[in-house]
């Protein structure tokens, strides 16, 4: 009975699946697979807009709202990356900044050649607008403004001017005699833009083609827009004599250059105009002109059309022009001061020295308040040094800092301007920066990087400036809205103006007057204007010759003002003070 009850259970239904019970405890991890295949990069993110850099300005260890702002070119009314214009038309380019303080905006070509403006050549070009009076070929090239307010970085932009132009050809050896058997090689030189095609062909119009007898070649590009033409002629023949052309072709026109071959064999006059060496086809480029030959200061003057007058000493008429040297200036800046003076009040007297002749002075530019207090004095009878005194109370006690020169200074006209001394060394054609704050009493050692060599000027005893009054000075440094300035003689007695970068001691510009300054008792300049003053040891001092250096113009002007004490030997302008300084 038990073993049937057996059967019969293991012969039964399967029962219905129960529910999934909890999940047991997870396992050992398995081995690591295999590294897939890379999958394809993503696109870059668009560029964040870059943030404002500035710098909290500190005076007198405290702070100040003022932020100091790098320069950034301001994207409105910028030249085109390829400005194409055609030759001869005029061009205003403009490129502006912003920026604390305010950028100076510098024009120059990559290539580090000259702009030409006008008759003149400049390296760079201040300003925010570069005018082009007359476009010519010559100011093709690529150009960078540059924006500098001295926080770095400096903001520049650059663009490529194109100067669209016909062919000119220039052959310089017409006439080429061969004998017979011989070789010819005869050259072009071209001058297009845009780039023309080029061929070489015979009087009947046919070009030549490219072959043993005939082999042509371009080379010598240059400039954008100057290359030269050659074709060799081999074995030369009797059909090879005659007239051979060089043609040329772009969008604006197309022109021919006549190049002969002739009998080497044949004897020729000296006369014969076969022997004429250079014919030029085509229109050449225009002539250079500035905005200021056109539109010239309206000053009459009778038999004197080409000079600036309205000055009547010397028959009313000088001529200025830039001083040409070595020098590569470095251009103007913008001008920071437009005004006349029109009176000059009289002179004060504020102490008196020993020596022959010596100055006092003020720094024209002072950095911080304590600076403008300060007072600096030279002597002749020691100009190995240059004595500082912390205020003017100091100088009846004797109370100073003797400062050692490099080189001993020579004169009366020398300055402190924004912490440096400026003067003239002795036996130096030069002027010599020296920098108050780290000078040392004992001794300075010369640095080059200081001095800047005045162009044209001659140190010796006939060429003192000004007249016998002085007889102690090669130069007169002046300091206004604009600048330092430096005056000084040039051969024939003409007046040299140079205006100073300070940073960099370089040339930013300088002019060459036709007058004799021996025939001036003093010169200054104020607001960018040459004043010259005529005597210095009358009872009065006169004013009747006023300059716009800026513009060239002779201004209206006629100062009179006192003279107690005799013996001016220097008159300077404050530009802080709107006065002028006697000594």
């Amino acid at each position: 009975m038990w073993s049937a009850l057996h059967i019969q259970m293991r012969c039964g239904k399967r029962g219905l699946k129960g529910s999934t019970g909890p999940p047991g405890p997870q396992g050992p991890p398995g081995a690591r697979g295999e590294r897939g295949i890379p999958g394809t990069p993503g696109k870059d993110g668009t560029p964040g807009m870059p943030g404002v850099v500035a710098w909290e300005v500190r005076r007198n260890d405290s702070r100040s709202n003022e932020l100091l702002i790098p320069p950034s070119i301001l994207s409105e009314n910028l030249p085109r990356h390829v400005t194409s214009v055609p030759e001869r038309s005029y061009l205003q380019l403009q490129c502006g900044a912003s920026g604390n303080p305010r950028p100076v905006i510098q024009w120059s070509k990559t290539s580090g050649a000259a702009i030409p403006i006008g008759s003149w050549h400049h390296s760079s070009v201040i300003g925010t607008i570069l005018n082009i009076t007359v476009v010519n070929r010559e100011h093709m090239g690529e150009y960078m403004c540059i924006a500098d307010n001295g926080i770095p970085p400096r903001a520049s932009y650059k663009f490529r001017l194109e100067v669209q132009f016909p062919p000119f050809i220039r052959v310089c050896h017409q006439t080429i005699r061969v004998q017979l058997g011989g070789m010819a090689i005869l050259e072009c030189d071209i001058e297009a833009f845009p780039e023309p095609s080029v061929w070489w062909e015979r009087d009947d119009g046919k070009p030549l083609e490219q072959s043993p007898k005939h082999r042509m070649e371009v080379y010598d590009k240059r400039d954008l827009y100057k290359f030269k033409m050659r074709l060799n002629i081999t074995k030369i023949t009797y059909q090879d004599h005659g007239s051979y052309h060089c043609a040329a072709k772009n969008v604006m026109d197309i022109t021919k250059g006549t190049v002969m071959v002739y009998d080497g064999t044949k004897r020729v006059s000296m006369d014969s105009g076969e022997l004429r060496r250079e014919v030029v086809y085509g229109e050449r480029p225009p002539k250079k002109v500035d905005i200021h030959d056109i539109c010239p200061p309206q000053l009459s003057c009778d038999n004197c059309p080409q000079n600036k007058c309205g000055f009547s000493d010397f028959g009313g008429c000088f001529d200025i022009r830039q001083l040409v040297s070595d020098v590569n200036y470095t251009g103007l800046s913008p001008r920071q001061g437009v005004g006349i003076l029109e009176a000059v009040g009289k002179p004060v007297f504020k102490g008196n020295m020993d020596d022959t002749h010596g100055y006092w002075m003020y720094d024209a530019l002072p950095r911080t308040e304590s600076i403008s207090e300060k007072l600096w004095v030279t002597r002749s009878n020691n100009s190995w040094y240059i004595f500082e005194y912390n205020k003017k109370d100091d100088v009846k006690r004797g109370q100073s800092r003797s400062i050692r020169l490099p080189y001993p200074f020579k004169g009366n006209g020398h300055v402190v301007y924004n912490g440096s001394f400026y003067y003239n060394p002795e036996n130096r054609s030069s002027i010599y920066r020296l920098d108050l704050g780290s000078a040392q009493t004992t001794h300075n050692k010369p640095q080059y990087h200081m001095e800047l060599i005045l162009p044209g000027l001659r140190i010796n005893d006939n060429n003192y400036l000004y007249s016998r009054d002085h007889d102690s000075s090669y130069v007169d440094f002046d300091v206004d809205e604009n600048g330092l300035w430096v005056i000084y003689g040039l051969p024939l007695n003409y007046t040299a103006v140079l205006k100073v970068d300070t940073v960099n001691m370089r040339a930013q510009q300088a002019w060459n007057i036709s007058i004799d300054h021996h025939r001036f008792g003093e010169m200054f300049i104020a607001s960018g204007v040459l004043y010259a003053v005529h005597n210095v040891t009358g009872p009065s001092l006169e004013i009747r010759l006023a300059l716009d250096l800026y513009r060239h113009a002779i201004l209206d002007v006629h100062l009179s003002f006192s003279n107690p004490f005799r013996k001016t030997t220097m008159i300077r302008y404050n530009h802080k003070m709107k006065v002028c300084i006697y000594n």
